[in-house]
C-alpha cells in the first residue's frame, strides 16, 4: 500500500513538473517581442522629432531638438534634418543656432533608436504594460544601453518606451550625469 502511495505520488508529481515546464517553454519572451516591434517600425518612420537637453537646478544650459523627415524610395530612405541648439552662453543667457543637413540611404544608419534593449542592459528591472515599457538601466550597464564607448552617467537611467498599434510612438531616457546635471533624451515619432 505505501509502495502505491509512493509511486502515485511521485507519478502525479512528474506529470505536474511535465505540465509546468511544457507551458513555459512555450510561453514567448515578452521583451523580445517588445524590442522585435520597434525594430519593425523604425524602418517605416515618417516624421521624428528629438530632443536631448542638459539643465541644471532646473536652469536649461543644453537642448538640442532635431526635427527628421523621412521618404522612402525603393529601399532607401531619404531625410531633411533640421536641428535647433541652444547653449548656455558666458553671459548665462541662451545662444540658439540651427542646422541644416540630410541624408539617404537605409533607414537603419540614420538611428532614430539606438538603444540596446535586452535582459543583459534592463537587468536592474523593467516592466511591460499595455505597450508600455518602464526599465531601469544601472549605472554599470549604461555604455552598452546607450551604444557608445564612453558615457558621463551617475547612477542608474530611467528609460520608458510606449507602443500604440504595435508602432513605437515614443520614448524617454532620463539620468543625473557626473557634474549632477539631470541628462534628457526624448523622442516622437509619426508614421
Amino acid at each position: 500500500m505505501k509502495k502505491n502511495k509512493l509511486f502515485l505520488s511521485s507519478s502525479l508529481l512528474f506529470v505536474s513538473l511535465l505540465a509546468v515546464t511544457s507551458c513555459n517553454g512555450n510561453k514567448k519572451d515578452a521583451l523580445k517581442e517588445y524590442t522585435d516591434k520597434i525594430d519593425s517600425s523604425i524602418v517605416t518612420i515618417r516624421r521624428a522629432t528629438i530632443i536631448s537637453s542638459i539643465t541644471e537646478s532646473s536652469t536649461l544650459v543644453y537642448e538640442k531638438k532635431t526635427e527628421i523627415e523621412i521618404t522612402y524610395v525603393d529601399n532607401e530612405a531619404n531625410g531633411s534634418v533640421y536641428s535647433t541648439i541652444k547653449k548656455l552662453g558666458n553671459d548665462f543667457k541662451l545662444v540658439t543656432s540651427n542646422e541644416r543637413d540630410s541624408f539617404n540611404g537605409s533607414i537603419v544608419d540614420a538611428k532614430l533608436f539606438n538603444y540596446k534593449i535586452d535582459k543583459d542592459t534592463l537587468n536592474s528591472g523593467y516592466k511591460i504594460t499595455e505597450g508600455v515599457l518602464d526599465a531601469t538601466v544601472s549605472q554599470t550597464n549604461a555604455k552598452a544601453f546607450l551604444n557608445v564607448s564612453d558615457t558621463d552617467v551617475n547612477g542608474d537611467i530611467s528609460f520608458n518606451v510606449v507602443l500604440s498599434e504595435e508602432k513605437i510612438t515614443s520614448f524617454r531616457i532620463a539620468y543625473k550625469n557626473i557634474s549632477g546635471r539631470d541628462v534628457s533624451i526624448s523622442a516622437e515619432y509619426l508614421y
